[in-house]
């Protein structure tokens, strides 16, 4: 069992009295059977007993790494919702969602850390010398790849450690288009704090249309695109008043590429997809309170 310190009690307490009653398993691993220092995950094998699992390496048990887990799980109890992608070809949608969620999340995190005096976790320099994985000079082919090296660099500068100091030098001038996407989203992303699960939603969407934007008028070479607002998905927040629609009513049915994506006809933002086509019909007919139950478990709405 870990012992909490006082700021930790307070954060676990306010955790707690978030959003609805799911178990948090905080538990210490082994060196040898955690590769990472800490990791919060959702578990829902088993949707009517959902919990929160917190894993921390025997050697990080502070008050940075337990906080930071701490505070991913009050972002899961919120209801920030889950991505999702349509999965087409070898689009490396997985890295893009995984970085997206992180860079929003820790801004947020490293914040709370902040102004209650707890030290942040010091990853920047690693984060930066992986970027652009080797590559000398940007690729002419503004694309997905751009987006991702462009969440890397703002997830290394987002920390309040690396406040004041520049950009290298080799970013600015061989990755030019990479650095103007990283500073129109650290400016676009964080220009208002994220305070519920329906101001993450916008959040995540005005930074897809972004980029949607970005690469489409970078497209030197003019072919078709495929837009991450169509294929990327973010779990939609419903009022009070939608939760007992049919889902037909809420969400626009597309079916392309062997998967079918909900879209919503309030924001036009792809929100879950379908992969067993036969399902469809039987969707439809659902209410929505049943079917982000089916999808997130966590339903999280506002008032109407």
């Amino acid at each position: 069992m870990i012992k909490l310190t006082p700021k930790l009690i307070n954060l676990y307490n306010l955790v707690s009295s978030n959003g609805p009653e799911i178990p948090i398993d905080l538990e210490i691993r082994k060196i040898s059977d955690l590769d990472v220092l800490g990791v919060c995950t959702f578990k829902i094998e088993n949707p009517t007993q959902p919990f929160i699992e917190i894993l921390i390496r025997e050697d990080a048990v502070n008050d940075t790494i337990i906080s930071h887990e701490l505070l991913h799980a009050l972002n899961i109890k919120r209801g920030y919702g889950f991505s999702r992608h349509t999965g087409i070809g070898l689009l490396p949608y997985n890295h893009f969602i995984v970085l997206y969620h992180s860079v929003l999340e820790h801004k947020e995190i490293y914040d709370y850390q902040k102004e209650s005096e707890i030290e942040v976790i010091l990853n920047s320099k690693k984060s930066m010398d992986t970027i652009f994985c080797g590559e000398k000079n940007e690729s002419m082919n503004i694309s997905i790849e751009t987006a991702i090296n462009a969440l890397i660099l703002i997830e290394a500068l987002i920390c309040p450690e690396n406040e004041g100091k520049e950009l290298p030098e080799r970013i600015k001038k061989d990755f030019p288009k990479t650095y103007e996407l990283a500073m129109l989203l650290n400016d676009e992303l964080f220009e208002n704090t994220i305070r519920s699960a329906e101001d993450f939603r916008k959040v995540y969407i005005k930074g897809l249309r972004l980029i949607d934007k970005f690469i489409e008028d970078n497209n030197i070479f003019k072919r078709k695109l495929l837009k991450l607002t169509e294929n990327i998905t973010i779990s939609y927040i419903p009022s009070e008043r939608q939760l007992d629609l049919f889902v037909e009513q809420v969400f626009d049915f597309v079916v392309k590429n062997n998967v079918c994506v909900l879209i919503s006809k309030k924001d036009k933002q792809a929100s879950y997809v379908i992969r067993d086509l036969s399902q469809i019909k039987e969707i439809k007919k659902m209410t929505v309170e049943k079917l982000i139950g089916m999808f997130d478990v966590i339903i999280s709405h506002r008032r109407a």
